[in-house]
């Protein structure tokens, strides 16, 4: 998700595409069975929106036991609870 910071929303969307793709060969299904199944659909959300920059999730301490990436996915979860 650090990559996307300057893509437009074309460019995201593709992005978006084929990261599930890559996923749902790794996992041995469909695209849509990745899609529906196994990408949070706020991450989906985020990743196509061109207001979105996720580099303040990559910042601070990381997490007990966590990588930055899934720190970052967690403090996105979170922000987004604390926002609704």
């Amino acid at each position: 998700m650090r990559e996307i910071r300057d893509l437009d929303e074309r460019q995201r969307g593709r992005s978006l595409k084929d990261a599930i793709r890559a996923s749902s060969e790794f996992l041995a299904n469909t695209p849509t069975v990745a899609r529906q199944s196994y990408v949070h659909p706020l991450v989906q959300a985020k990743f196509v929106d061109v207001t979105f920059d996720p580099t303040p999730l990559f910042s601070g301490p990381l997490r007990d036991g966590l990588t930055r990436d899934e720190t970052a996915f967690m403090r996105l979860l979170s922000r987004d609870a604390e926002a609704t």
